[in-house]
């Protein structure tokens, strides 16, 4: 399932200056991912989304000063799990066609393919201060903006977290003859960070 929200909150305590507040979210939830049509529906996926921005803006005019101050703030992680934690498997089959012909295929069972995980936390904020003369000839500016990024993320590769196992035939399978067994014990984590900041001087 989905679901989307927006929401907006403007405030003016007096004539020269004004407020706004926002926020937008969005929540994601499905099962399903990594289907095909030779696969059991166990090697599915879950996957969750959630996003969240929020938002602040104000404004003051007071004797030939303009005050400009922004800052946001945005969350987003993501989370994909085996909906069934078991190893996987595969087989060959075969099949007769009415005309002669043959063709082999192989069906996947067991369970999903491995983690995936996300999570980023990110703002901002800016402001700016303006001098306005009376005579309008100039606009003389001073401001400065911060902002950071926060990111945490995890992969362990596309297959099943417990291993795959091969069997080459029907027969193998019902006698549990696998003819082979993989599994990837790697996984690659990755945190980073990022702060940044300016100042700027003007005249418009």
């Amino acid at each position: 399932g989905q679901f989307r929200t927006t929401e907006f909150f403007d405030f003016a305590p007096n004539a020269t200056t004004s407020i706004r507040l926002s926020h937008n979210g969005s929540w994601q939830d499905n099962v399903g991912n990594n289907g095909s049509e030779v696969s059991f529906p166990t090697r599915v996926n879950q996957l969750s989304v959630t996003e969240h921005s929020f938002g602040l803006r104000t404004t003051n005019y007071n004797r030939g000063l303009l005050n400009e101050f922004t800052a946001g703030f945005n969350y987003y992680a993501d989370d994909s799990d085996p909906y069934t934690l078991l190893p996987g498997g595969s087989v060959r089959v075969g099949t007769e066609f009415s005309d002669g012909r043959t063709g082999l295929s192989s069906l996947s069972f067991g369970g999903g393919e491995g983690d995936y995980y996300e999570q980023t936390r990110s703002g901002e904020a800016t402001n700016e201060l303006s001098w306005l003369p009376n005579s309008g000839k100039h606009k003389v500016k001073f401001g400065g903006r911060v902002a950071f990024n926060h990111s945490n993320y995890f992969f362990f590769p596309g297959s099943p977290l417990l291993g795959t196992y091969t069997y080459l035939t029907i027969e193998d399978l019902a006698a549990n003859r696998p003819a082979s067994y993989d599994r990837v014990l790697t996984n690659t984590p990755r945190n980073t960070d990022s702060r940044n900041s300016s100042l700027w001087v003007g005249d418009e």
